[in-house]
C-alpha cells in the first residue's frame, strides 16, 4: 500500500445515479499523482498537508520527515514539494527513486559550449530565456514570444503523454525539424540553439 496526501478545498458534487457524493477539482487529481508516484510503503505528503500538521506532529508520532525536494506530476503545472513521511522503528527503510512518469521540462539545463563552442560551466536557463537565445541566432526570424509558445505548447501536450509515445513523437519532430533531441522539449530547444 502506497499513500498519497494533499490538503485543500475539493469539489463536492452529487452524482445523480447513484445518488452518492464524489470530489472533483485539483486538490484530488494532486492526491491522486502524489499516491501515483510513491511505493508500496511509502507515505508522501504534499507541502500543504505537512504545513496542515500540528506543529508536535513529527514528536509525538515519532516519524521521520524527509524532504523529497520540488517534484513534477502529471498533469500539474507546477512541480509539488514532496516530504516522505516514514515511522521512527523503519527509519533504515529506503526506497526506489519516486516513479515519475515524465521527465522535468519546467527549467531547461543547457551549457555555455551548446551556444558558444567553449567548455565553461553549466548554466540554467529559464524557458524564456533560451527562446531569446535562439531568436537571437543567426538566420532566424521567428520572435522569442512565438518560439516561447511552441515550447509551452509541446511541454503541455507532452507532459501527459506516455513515455513511449512521447519519445517516437520528438524524435520525429526532430527529424522534420533537422535537430538532436533527447526525448524532451528541452532538448528539441537545445537542438535548435546549436
Amino acid at each position: 500500500v502506497r499513500v498519497g496526501i494533499h490538503y485543500g478545498l475539493g469539489d463536492i458534487r452529487k452524482d445523480p445515479v447513484s445518488l452518492g457524493y464524489d470530489y472533483y477539482g485539483t486538490v484530488v487529481n494532486t492526491a491522486a499523482r502524489v499516491e501515483g508516484v510513491g511505493h508500496g510503503g511509502q507515505v508522501l505528503l504534499t507541502e500543504a498537508a505537512f504545513d496542515a500538521l500540528s506543529d508536535n506532529f513529527v514528536s509525538k508520532h515519532e516519524v521521520q520527515v524527509i524532504d523529497m525536494g520540488p517534484q513534477p506530476l502529471r498533469g500539474l503545472d507546477t512541480d509539488v514539494q514532496l516530504r516522505q513521511l516514514l515511522p521512527n522503528k523503519f527509519a533504515g527503510r529506503r526506497f526506489a527513486p519516486l516513479r515519475l512518469d515524465i521527465e522535468h521540462v519546467a527549467i531547461a539545463e543547457v551549457s555555455n559550449s551548446d551556444v558558444s563552442g567553449s567548455d565553461t560551466t553549466d548554466e540554467v536557463l529559464p524557458p524564456d530565456q533560451m527562446a531569446q537565445r535562439i531568436a537571437s541566432m543567426p538566420g532566424v526570424k521567428v520572435e522569442p514570444e512565438t518560439i516561447l509558445q511552441y515550447y509551452n505548447f509541446l511541454n503541455v501536450g507532452f507532459s501527459a503523454a506516455p513515455e513511449k509515445w512521447r519519445k517516437g513523437a520528438i524524435k520525429e519532430l526532430g527529424k522534420a525539424w533537422n535537430v538532436e533531441v533527447h526525448h524532451t522539449p528541452n532538448s528539441i530547444m537545445r537542438g535548435l540553439m546549436q
